[in-house]
């Protein structure tokens, strides 16, 4: 033992006092140059300028290969040829072979990456299954699991766009949901909040129209969807009046009635049908979406309506059925087979709304007549 510390203090001097004469080690492999200490710095001076430190990092990199960062077990095992790319983590990016300009941190990020190029993933396993898509960016654990080769994606969150397989979507969310909190399609500049209340603390400005399918409210004006009736004559000779209805949205004026006939008492407001409603499969038959009453005729509604695959019930045969119903009860309700316009009935089939095949996200604007019963569906889908 005593030979042995004896020998320790021998080395340890014999390093320091080289050190001291030269301040810089060096590491040989093969006769060439690989590491060197300098001063308080360890650098690694390879043909591509990569840092590649964990078991079999980097393992089969090509000297094409260029200013790579691969930092743990088999980080970037089979990358030959990439360029600019940080793979930090456990098996991150282990089967790039030429994607370039991507950052993949954590364990399993970025996993089955071959090609593609510019990604950003970020947490256990995110982005772990796509393969060739490009300009993701994927921050949260299992972020865009099981999205194969999308493109163009940005999913934030824990298990955000777990399922998703499409390109230029957006979502925010915290599990694998898919009606996330916050969604998007970049391509179609569409943007959808699935929240039960959404406050806004400044100005909303719009340049296009706006519609609730709802209730809708403006602060110090009439109301919710008021509706007004109020006596416009008086026969008190006879004990009779006669009145109108005034339908106010958020505030604002859309609808006047005719006088009514000459009746005993105010009942009902003057026009021929509540509030309508569409429901169907997309909500699994359980409320409406609410029309939006026309200014000039009472009778007509419309609304836009948009589906996708997540809509269905039961096994998914491209079809989303709908009808039409008022007060939202079934007691007066409007259904038929013929699409995209006809007349609906008393009772009718189900109405089958086509899902576009060509598009993620199916858009309908709608139109009905609740005297009449005639509708018409225009696929707005882009």
């Amino acid at each position: 033992m005593k030979k042995l510390i004896f020998t320790t203090v021998i080395v340890l001097f014999c390093i320091a006092w080289l050190s001291a004469q030269n301040p810089s080690v060096r590491i040989k492999l093969y006769e060439e140059e690989r590491f060197r200490f300098t001063d308080n710095r360890l650098e690694f001076l390879n043909p591509g300028n990569h840092i590649m430190i964990g078991d079999s990092a980097g393992a089969k990199i090509y000297p094409s290969a260029l200013f790579n960062v691969y930092i743990g077990n088999r980080a970037g095992y089979t990358d030959t040829s990439g360029q600019f790319n940080v793979f930090i983590g456990n098996y991150a990016g282990t089967a790039n072979t030429n994607g370039n300009r991507n950052t993949f941190i954590g364990t399993y990020a970025g996993l089955s990456n071959t090609t593609g190029l510019r990604n950003t993933y970020v947490g256990l396993s995110a982005g772990a299954f796509n393969t060739t898509g490009s300009y993701n960016t994927c921050i949260g654990r299992v972020a865009g699991y099981n999205n194969f080769e999308g493109s163009g994606n940005v999913f934030l969150g824990n298990a955000a766009g777990f399922n998703e397989m499409g390109s230029n979507k957006l979502y925010i969310s915290n599990d694998e949901t898919s009606s996330p909190l916050i969604y998007g399609e970049f391509d179609n500049s569409f943007l959808r909040l699935n929240s039960n209340y959404t406050e806004l603390a400044g100005d909303v400005m719009a340049y296009g129209r706006i519609q609730a399918n709802d209730r809708f409210n403006a602060t110090g004006l009439p109301g919710q969807d008021d509706t007004l009736t109020y006596v416009t004559d008086i026969d008190f000779a006879n004990n009779l009046l006669r009145y109108r209805t005034s339908i106010y949205t958020g505030g604002i004026l859309t609808y006047t009635s005719n006088k009514s006939e000459w009746v005993g008492t105010v009942t009902d407001p003057v026009f021929s049908c509540g509030s309508i409603g569409v429901i169907g499969e997309f909500t699994g038959w359980g409320w409406d979406y609410l029309m939006v009453r026309d200014d000039s005729n009472p009778d007509l509604w419309s609304m836009y309506l948009f589906l996708t695959t997540a809509n269905e019930m039961g096994t998914p045969d491209g079809i989303i059925e709908v009808k039409f119903r008022a007060d939202k009860n079934w007691t007066v309700n409007w259904g038929s087979t013929e699409f995209p316009a006809g007349t609906g009935y008393q009772d009718g089939p189900n109405i089958p709304l086509p899902l576009n095949p060509n598009f993620d996200t199916t858009g309908y604007y709608i139109t009905f007549n609740c005297a009449t019963g005639e509708y018409v569906f225009t696929d707005v889908s882009r």
